[in-house]
């Protein structure tokens, strides 16, 4: 749940908040800590200003009569791009000052629409952190971090048949040092960091005739960070879906392949179903987790989980449990024994206005 105190004008609004407000993944994020921000918008023109305290109370003293600034604050911009149904995207900045010598800034520009035919991403990173020196006789130094990511996609639809060839490049290096905090905040890894350089390409497919829907979903890649030792991957999902006013039984398995010596393969079949009854929801999933031989083989790969939900107007309540273990982008990647189930009630309203 987010807390937060907000005034709206016609054409601009303030906000405060006890945390940093998102502006984007490589300037301002949230996984930043701070332990409160400030944001004026603008948003008859699509531009937001952000003042984040790292520290709070920590100001510096004016006795030599020199002007100073206090420590641990984040300065951030962003501003949207928006022109028509046509062209969408933004330019983020932001400027982290945590003492006279260390500090950080990066810019982000990101363009997720444009009026070219197809589907297309380019993800543009600069960071900078200069780190003062830790002892008289060391010296002080700066870090450079850049993320370059190009993705297009071009699906075509011909009676029933997608066709999707899709290709992709990032190059990134940098970027776990100079976002060194954030990094061991993001557990989860919901932001890209490690370093790469990689090339990607694959070519979807899904044919409906209803009420069956049948495809694969796959890309191969070619990682070469280090030219001397270069890799090659590639995952492919293949899936089939039955599904009619009530009801969907579906199974799709997911199937990575990194081509090394000896072959390293996670393959993973699942099984779901969804049925409706009026208000009420009940969903199922089966998964099996197939890893290389010698990853854990006492393990249980088996993996079950069910859903009981019922609506009612704004109103969502329901009963989850099983035993997976649970990754909050990929979904069930793992299992715990059969018996260790677990399982819990959940309240959800939802408003829109």
């Amino acid at each position: 749940m987010v807390h937060y105190v907000q005034y709206d004008e016609e054409a601009w609004l303030l906000r405060y908040e006890p945390k940093a407000i998102k502006l984007s993944d490589y300037t301002i994020n949230q996984f930043t800590d701070a332990k409160g921000a400030l944001k004026f918008g603008l948003t008859k023109y699509n531009l937001s200003l952000e003042l984040a305290d790292l520290v709070a109370g920590e100001v510096d003293k004016h006795a030599t009569g020199t002007l100073a600034f206090p420590d641990g604050w984040i300065f951030g911009a962003k501003y949207d791009l928006l022109v028509g149904e046509d062209l969408e995207g933004f330019v983020a900045t932001a400027f982290k000052f945590e003492d006279k010598g260390n500090n950080r800034f990066s810019i982000q520009g990101n363009l997720s629409k444009s009026p070219l035919p197809g589907e297309e991403k380019v993800d543009l990173v600069f960071a900078l952190l200069n780190e003062e020196e830790a002892t008289p006789t060391t010296v002080a130094t700066a870090t450079n971090a850049y993320r370059v990511y190009v993705s297009y996609a071009y699906p075509v639809t011909v009676d029933g048949i997608t066709l999707k060839p899709h290709a992709s490049f990032k190059a990134q290096e940098g970027l776990k040092t100079v976002f060194a905090p954030e990094v061991t905040k993001d557990t989860d890894k919901k932001i890209d960091w490690p370093d790469a350089r990689e090339i990607g390409a694959g070519f979807d497919l899904e044919a409906k005739v209803d009420p069956f829907k049948v495809g694969v979903e796959d890309t191969f890649k070619f990682k070469f960070l280090d030219m001397d030792n270069p890799e090659f991957k590639l995952n492919l999902k293949p899936y089939l879906e039955y599904a009619v006013e009530d009801f969907k039984m579906g199974v799709d398995s997911k199937m990575d392949f990194t081509f090394a010596d000896p072959l390293e393969y996670s393959i993973t079949p699942h099984l779901y179903t969804v049925l409706g009854i009026d208000n009420l929801e009940v969903a199922g999933d089966l998964f099996y987790f197939i890893t290389n031989p010698d990853d854990e083989p006492d393990a249980n790969k088996f993996a079950y989980m069910a859903n009981i939900t019922y609506t009612h107007n704004v109103i969502q309540t329901g009963l989850h449990l099983g035993n997976e273990v649970w990754d909050d982008d990929d979904g069930a990647v793992g299992a715990h024994d059969l018996t260790d189930l677990h399982w819990y009630l959940f309240l959800k309203a939802s408003v829109k206005f």
